[in-house]
């Protein structure tokens, strides 16, 4: 699990990378929300310092891009 947060953060990390999860809003959390909320319990049965720095980063990369933010309030999720 470990690895595909360390890939995710490094496309967030990467403006390009930033970018395509700007225009893909809906398709970037149809498949990685599920992944996100797997490590998330993971964390409840083995404590992982590292996994949750690494998942807060991502959350905060996110919330700092305004169009980001704007679009997923916009999102129509049926």
């Amino acid at each position: 699990m470990h690895v595909g947060i360390f890939i995710i953060k490094k496309m967030l990390l990467d403006n390009v990378g930033m970018r395509y999860v700007c225009d893909k809003t809906k398709q970037f959390f149809l498949s990685i929300a599920p992944v996100w909320g797997m490590m998330l319990a993971s964390l409840k049965n083995q404590p992982s310092p590292y996994l949750l720095k690494l998942i807060i980063l991502c959350y905060s990369r996110l919330s700092k891009d305004r169009m980001w933010v704007a679009k997923f309030h916009n999102l129509k999720w049926s």
